[in-house]
């Protein structure tokens, strides 16, 4: 029996979570990255001091998929092509992971990501980030943690358009409707909510943490929770 047919309980169908900002706390990797991109292609041209990322464009990328980001620092006036932006973004960010020591874990996550497992729910990675990029993160999780990814190398359209998130309710085969997503954004809590998934926005991490709302839940962080205790929640939504 699937996933979409057994589901009568308060239990979660399936857990799709966001990855930067929400699984691992690596925003400001990115946020770095940015600032760094924007820096050295302003002072390449003007060869003088070069101003700050306005606050307006760091909110604009918050969240954003590589292209749009691209498409913000262009307009904010690096010169470099859509293509040379993205790779430098996703080298960067990389080599930070990478070199880190260790994934920089969202607290709490890998146990409840454990606890799903031992009672056969699902999850499912939903990222804009790169499959080059989110490997090391997969790679480094319990095996049998997830049952698939949807990366930034997907062709479905980005955050926050539904589409990858339903997408990943396909691939637990589970109902998006009785699925639960953990964001950390507003693009990601927009694409969960669009999608008919049960939202959590996850505050810790997040650049710019969700303002509350009636349509989704927030939480601090992973500690303390289990699967159990899911149900638990869920009956309030």
């Amino acid at each position: 029996m699937s996933n979409r047919q057994a589901r009568h309980s308060l239990f979660p169908a399936a857990v799709l979570w966001d990855m930067d900002g929400t699984l691992i706390d690596s925003d400001g990797l990115w946020l770095a990255a940015e600032r760094a991109v924007y820096r050295e292609s302003i002072a390449e041209r003007s060869g003088a001091a070069v101003p700050e990322l306005s606050a307006v464009a760091e909110r604009a990328l918050e969240g954003a998929s590589l292209p749009e980001c691209a498409r913000v620092l262009k307009a904010e006036g690096v010169t470099l092509p859509q293509e040379a932006i993205i790779e430098r973004l996703v080298s960067t960010v990389e080599h930070e992971l990478v070199a880190g020591g260790g994934i920089p874990w969202a607290a709490g996550a890998v146990a409840l990501l454990m606890s799903l497992v031992e009672v056969g729910i699902p999850s499912v990675l939903v990222t804009g980030t790169p499959m080059r990029v989110a490997r090391h993160v997969l790679e480094a999780v319990p095996p049998g943690s997830f049952a698939g990814a949807i990366t930034g190398d997907s062709s479905l359209p980005a955050k926050p358009a539904p589409d990858r998130y339903r997408a990943a309710a396909d691939m637990a085969d589970a109902n998006i409707k009785d699925c639960l997503v953990f964001e950390d954004s507003g693009t990601g809590i927009r694409a969960g909510l669009a999608a008919g998934a049960t939202v959590v926005a996850v505050t810790d991490l997040a650049r710019i943490p969700a303002p509350e709302d009636s349509r989704y839940r927030r939480i601090a962080n992973f500690l303390g929770l289990d699967a159990a205790k899911l149900a638990q929640l869920r009956k309030c939504w």
